[in-house]
């Protein structure tokens, strides 16, 4: 038996309603949400969700390039955390960027507008009457300005009201951003080698030379290794430095060599940066115990 157009139609009417109160209760569980105290939305109405429930987008260009994309992801982590990836051996990219790759700590993080042309902190400890770096951002309170926490460094450009853009009660050029190194000059690289049995050190010219003599390649320039021969068991070549000057040899020797590694055999190789601390004019501040001098 066919249902009768009378019940057709009162069935449609009723989904129809059933739909619309259940937009309209959302819409408005979402606004009491999302509003103000004077019932602007001041939030939009899509909830937020936490970045664990987005997939990761795609890389553009990859496909034909990358043969594994697992071992890609887990030598990406690898070098991420590898101190030697960064410039002085010792910090690597992820000691400040490891939090969604920004830096969350909350002291020392502040430049004073160098983009600008401004290298004078507006934010910062007082030392010996100058403004200087190591400042720790103060969060503000939950209860302040427009949502909260406007009595704290951010916004850097604070508003006196949320209805007029031009009402600036507070502003400054001071930019938040990662923490940075302190400033140094290069010494050198000091770079200890050990090499596998049956590997094969090959002389191709010394310090005195000719540059038509030496080894085709730049990358020797400056190391010294050990002298030619066949590695026995256990051959362990000495620490030594390379310097960083045209036509520098380093100190560990007078001869250039190069290791030629046969397969199968395996050479590794520490390497430790040196390098002295400079003054930087900016990110220093007065030594309290003696203001002629200044600490980075």
């Amino acid at each position: 038996m066919k249902s009768s157009s009378g019940t057709l139609a009162f069935f449609r009417i009723f989904v129809c309603v059933l739909a619309i109160v259940a937009a309209v209760g959302y819409y408005g569980h979402v606004r009491a949400q999302s509003t103000d105290a004077r019932g602007q939305i001041i939030l939009p109405l899509r909830p937020m969700a936490p970045l664990s429930s987005v997939p990761v987008p795609p890389v553009f260009g990859m496909d034909g390039i990358l043969a594994d994309k697992t071992a890609a992801i887990a030598l990406g982590k690898a070098l991420f955390w590898d101190m030697q990836a960064g410039s002085d051996d010792v910090q690597a990219c992820a000691s400040c960027h490891f939090n969604a790759g920004a830096d969350s700590r909350p002291a020392n993080t502040l430049n004073p507008g160098q983009a600008g042309g401004d290298n004078n902190f507006e934010l910062g400890p007082q030392v010996a009457g100058t403004t200087g770096p190591n400042h720790f951002l103060n969060p503000g309170t939950s209860g302040a300005g427009f949502g909260g926490y406007h009595d704290g460094d951010f916004p850097f450009r604070k508003m006196a009201s949320a209805d007029n853009r031009v009402n600036v009660a507070s502003d400054i050029n001071d930019v938040s951003g990662s923490q940075g190194v302190f400033a140094t000059t290069m010494g050198g690289v000091t770079v200890d080698t050990h090499v596998a049995p049956g590997a094969i050190i090959r002389n191709i010219g010394n310090s005195g030379d000719a540059p038509s003599q030496r080894g085709s390649s730049g990358d020797d320039e400056g190391f010294t290794r050990s002298p030619e021969g066949r590695i026995g068991p256990d051959h362990h070549v000495p620490a030594h430095n390379v310097g960083t000057g045209p036509g520098n040899k380093g100190t560990g020797g007078s001869s250039e060599k190069s290791i030629v590694v046969p397969p199968g055999g395996t050479t590794t190789s520490n390497s430790v940066e040196t390098g002295s601390s400079v003054l930087d004019p900016v990110f220093s501040y007065p030594d309290p115990a003696n203001t002629s001098r200044r600490i980075n």
